[in-house]
């Protein structure tokens, strides 16, 4: 196996991890990936991007209830919320509905699984539930909208051309 580290059963080597890392969050080999990774980093740096491709992604798909503890509010969170409210043009305000799937630059998006349950865990949106887990929708919450604009910065949101 080429993914163990020295053939030790001690983890990942190196090198596979660093193939991972990069499909997280950097240039990914493949260009729906790449294109999301750049396009969420506009909205915010993070480690690991929850914005995925919906043909590589489907099949990992899982609703998005509270099955996480809540934690606090991060900035991986609001950016996920952003960047789907950007691609659907939905104004960032309480109570508009935030769809979990969206098109960027001709590809079909989805929030990925742990950042959803972060955000319905914490209580800042109403999980409007579906059959389908990338038909799901967000509705935010009193003060959300306030929270997102605190953390990633009214004025850099602005002139993403986020409304609200």
């Amino acid at each position: 196996m080429t993914n163990l580290a020295g053939g030790l059963g001690d983890g990942p080597a190196p090198i596979s991890l660093e193939r991972h890392t990069a499909t997280l969050s950097g240039a990914s080999k493949d260009d729906q990936t790449r294109a999301l990774n750049e396009f969420f980093s506009t909205i915010t740096p993070v480690g690991s991007t929850p914005v995925k491709a919906l043909s590589r992604f489907r099949k990992s798909l899982g609703h998005s209830g509270t099955g996480t503890q809540p934690t606090a509010f991060k900035k991986r969170s609001a950016g996920a919320l952003v960047a789907a409210a950007l691609c659907s043009d939905v104004p960032l305000v309480e109570g508009a509905r935030i769809p979990r799937q969206f098109v960027y630059a001709g590809i079909d998006a989805v929030l990925e699984n742990g950042v959803c349950r972060n955000f319905c865990g914490i209580g800042a949106v109403e999980l409007f539930p579906t059959s389908s887990p990338e038909d799901e929708e967000f509705i935010l919450r009193h003060n959300t909208a306030e929270e997102i604009r605190r953390l990633l910065g009214a004025a850099h949101l602005e002139k993403m051309g986020l409304q609200w």
